[in-house]
């Protein structure tokens, strides 16, 4: 049985897959409830990688818990936490359907979105 630590912080651990999960097991919700919206805010859960280094990336992005596998160097594979609804956009479907373009090329810092200025002017 795998022992988890839980997080309220990032630190420098690394972020993988969580060991013994399969891939169809590795998901990513996102929930727009209660308190949460009235905020402007949407509640995000993940155990996918990608979405979880992306995340990390945000500056807007709150981290509220993590989950983290290991003895001594801890690695992060799960994560929940809120993001600004600004932040989130449906659109036409790309191209390619890698889950690691979920995470956009403005969400990675290459450029600040409409969103992250409006969340960093508060």
């Amino acid at each position: 049985m795998t022992k988890f630590t839980r997080l309220t912080e990032w630190g420098n651990w690394p972020i993988v897959a969580e060991p013994g999960l399969e891939p169809c097991e590795r998901e990513t919700a996102i929930y727009f409830s209660g308190e949460d919206v009235n905020q402007g805010k949407a509640r995000i859960f993940s155990r996918h990688p990608a979405i979880i280094r992306g995340l990390k990336d945000l500056p807007f992005f709150e981290l509220q818990e993590a989950e983290a596998i290991g003895n001594k160097r801890l690695k992060i594979v799960y994560v929940e936490g809120l993001i600004p609804i600004g932040a989130l956009q449906i659109k036409k479907p790309r191209n390619r359907n890698k889950l690691s373009q979920v995470i956009s090329q403005v969400a990675r810092g290459r450029q600040e979105s409409p969103a992250a200025r409006l969340a960093r002017s508060g």
